[in-house]
């Protein structure tokens, strides 16, 4: 059962990846900020880094009880923090598009900051605040979702959406 979820979690990748890569891509088409072309990068590395998660997922179950598993543990603890940071990364690189993006932008780009402080808290004190990291994400995901439905019924101006150094 274990694995057949870690095989289905293969679409999804495909999935929520795809959306983070479209998003970082319109924002680059609408602003010709570099900025989201590094978004979209960093999207197919979240991807990257979530596949070879699942590997690990699956080679552990596969060995469990027949070899040790210790370097497996190693590596699945490196490419979950690898996507987790990246998309805390991806969502913090966003925010300098959402800082100019009407009401609700500002309000998203705003919570787009609280990943990264609980990642951060999270791989220090690992336990609740990494249940608090997780569930950040996922309301960014839930925000972004609302944003994009919002979004395609009006215009964007790349002028109200640039980015510039001076921004960091």
């Amino acid at each position: 059962a274990i694995d057949r979820v870690n095989r289905l979690d293969f679409i999804y990748i495909a999935l929520y990846g795809g959306c983070l890569l479209a998003f970082s891509l319109v924002c680059y088409r609408l602003t010709g900020q570099r900025v989201y072309l590094l978004a979209a990068a960093l999207a197919v590395g979240i991807m990257a880094a979530d596949v070879l998660e699942n590997v690990q997922l699956l080679a552990i179950t596969r060995d469990l009880g027949a070899r040790p598993i210790d370097d497996r543990l190693t590596r699945l603890r490196l490419f979950t923090w690898l996507k987790w940071g990246g998309l805390a990364l991806w969502f913090l690189i966003m925010r300098f598009y959402f800082q100019r993006a009407g009401r609700f932008g500002r309000f998203v780009g705003w919570v787009s900051v609280f990943p990264l402080l609980l990642g951060i808290a999270a791989f220090a004190r690992p336990g609740l605040m990494s249940e608090l990291f997780a569930l950040s994400i996922g309301l960014l995901f839930l925000l972004l979702t609302v944003y994009s439905w919002r979004a395609r019924h009006s215009q964007l101006s790349p002028a109200d959406n640039s980015f510039s150094m001076g921004d960091l």
